[in-house]
């Protein structure tokens, strides 16, 4: 009984490691994608056509970058978030090998 128990723990940590590693991989292509999209929006700064650009053109510009800009940081940040639960789940998991090797 204490051996099922064991196992049933066991397969929960591995399904745990299995979800945030698919979960890890989601937040890392969406931040690829978010400074890929920064990137190419800062490549269509207005001033780079139009050397005497309007002022307005120029701030609202500058507002998205902004915005998109945290947008990045954003996703960044929850791909080093589940970075970090990857390995948590993973600790977790050794740990309890360790437990079953240590009482058998």
């Amino acid at each position: 009984m204490l051996k099922e128990i064991e196992s049933i723990k066991i397969q929960e940590a591995i399904r745990d490691v299995e979800i945030n590693q698919a979960y890890y991989e989601q937040a890392k292509i969406k931040s690829a994608a978010a400074w890929h999209f920064f990137q190419n929006f800062v490549d269509e700064d207005p001033r780079f056509e139009d050397a005497n650009a309007p002022e307005e053109e120029i701030e609202d510009f500058r507002m998205r970058c902004d915005q998109y800009l945290s947008l990045a940081y954003k996703y960044e940040e929850e791909m080093y978030i589940a970075h970090h639960d990857v390995d948590a789940a993973k600790n977790r998991l050794l740990a309890l090998y360790d437990e079953e090797e240590k009482s058998k």
